[in-house]
């Protein structure tokens, strides 16, 4: 049998008093904000599954299928749907970044390209 097709998704409702962030899956939810980086979100992975029920991170981190997704679109008919609100201030930028990119791109240098301090190179295939 088939494993179903899963899809991670984020989205951003801004609102005069700030903005309102929702996701599902492997994204995370970025703000750069007078210099310092706030990751808004957490993957929803096996591994934080176990840390929200109380394993030690290097137990959590040793969890069969740690990096595996534990909600997503298409696991289910119903998905539970992580939201929260957040205030805005000017200057602020928000960034919704998929596991292909904070993969390979560290918090740090996160920060370098939200600032605008470095640009995105892209690989180069031959």
């Amino acid at each position: 049998m088939r494993s179903p097709l899963t899809a991670a998704v984020a989205g951003v409702e801004i609102n005069p008093s700030g903005f309102c962030l929702f996701h599902v899956g492997h994204v995370r939810a970025y703000r750069l904000r007078g210099g310092g980086l706030d990751r808004l979100t957490r993957d929803h992975t096996v591994r934080n599954r176990w840390l929200d029920e109380g394993a030690s991170p290097e137990v959590a981190a040793r969890a069969p299928s740690a990096d595996q997704l534990a909600r997503a679109l298409g696991f289910r008919e119903r998905v539970d749907v992580t939201a929260c609100l957040e205030d805005a201030r000017p200057g602020d930028v928000v960034a919704l970044v998929t596991n292909c990119i904070y993969d390979v791109v560290s918090d740090p240098q996160m920060a370098l390209l939200l600032a605008g301090e470095v640009r995105w190179r892209r690989p180069r295939i031959a």
